[in-house]
């Protein structure tokens, strides 16, 4: 059951005494140029913008009274970057993993939508059509990227066990996931899209994964961010 909240530190104090389950929080990397441009950004390795740093020390100011036994990221370097950003003077490293890699957009990496309609007409259509199972020439299906986000997820459940753990990553395998531990699962379109730089929160114990609080945007709108 997905739960929204105002107040994450309040949800996670009622909810974590005694902890007997991996803590998890998944944010979405810090804005990038192309974001800002409405560009499909998939394997191409785009910096973060100056928003986007922003963003990232904003989320560290949310975080910094929450212990990270193990912070994961993304190999691109909007995903390591902002990591490093958060965790900047804790005793932990981040650890780079391709399988939080955003879905491989193939020719259409850089592209707008309208870019996308005039290089490679119909193909818009055959993705609507087929939102999991299509993929652009040289890309990557949703259902694919399915696969890997979800065991790179269950992989971390088996290495931290009653431990806190961060990953940053991007808005299409938050988005799977988030399908994931809903329920929604495979087939269908995006459920709930994350902002840049949004906290999410997940309990997982022994049965399955609970949602706490997803897109949690309030620190972004702290009066520094203006």
């Amino acid at each position: 059951m997905l739960v929204r909240t105002s107040d994450h530190a309040s949800a996670i104090a009622s909810l974590s005494g005694g902890q007997r389950w991996m803590r998890l929080f998944l944010v979405r990397h810090g804005e990038t140029a192309w974001n800002s441009e409405k560009r499909l950004t998939g394997h191409s390795d785009i910096p973060l913008s100056a928003l986007g740093e922003q963003q990232a020390l904003l989320v560290a100011a949310r975080l910094a009274d929450d212990t990270l036994d193990a912070v994961y990221a993304s190999d691109l370097q909007r995903a390591v970057r902002t990591a490093e950003l958060i965790i900047a003077g804790r005793k932990v490293e981040v650890i780079q993993d391709d399988s939080w890699r955003e879905v491989n957009y193939g020719a259409w990496d850089g592209l707008t939508a309208v870019e996308i309609e005039s290089r490679f007409p119909g193909d818009l259509q055959a993705r609507a059509a087929d939102p999991d199972g299509w993929a652009p020439l040289g890309g990557e299906t949703r259902a694919a990227m399915h696969q890997r986000v979800v065991a790179a997820a269950q992989l971390l459940r088996e290495r931290h066990r009653e431990q806190t753990v961060l990953v940053v990553t991007s808005s299409g395998p938050l988005d799977v996931l988030h399908r994931w531990l809903t329920g929604s699962d495979l087939p269908g379109r995006a459920s709930e899209r994350n902002a840049n730089g949004a906290i999410s929160y997940v309990e997982w114990d022994s049965e399955r994964p609970r949602v706490v609080f997803w897109n949690y945007l309030a620190h972004l709108q702290s009066p520094a961010s203006s």
